[in-house]
């Protein structure tokens, strides 16, 4: 248990964040709309930060924060084009 919550620490809560709200704008299309593509740019702007906060302070969840920035540039450019 100990291990977890140092493990839990040391993980970006940004990154993470990101990566969901990345997930959720494909997941949960109600439609065509402004709110999934601005969801989308925000989880990719997150990503972008969250990438600097963990090299700065040595954390991890670089892979959140990459993965994060994939989807969400991604799914910006799809629900942008074809909507």
């Amino acid at each position: 248990m100990k291990n977890l919550k140092v493990a839990i620490k040391n993980i970006s809560i940004l990154a993470v964040f990101s990566f969901c709200l990345a997930l959720f704008s494909y997941l949960l299309p109600f439609g065509c709309g402004n709110n999934n593509s601005l969801s989308a740019a925000v989880a990719a702007l997150g990503g972008v930060v969250s990438l600097f906060i963990i090299q700065y302070r040595k954390l991890q969840g670089k892979w959140f924060a990459i993965l994060a920035i994939i989807l969400g540039v991604m799914g910006f450019f799809v629900l942008v084009t074809f909507c």
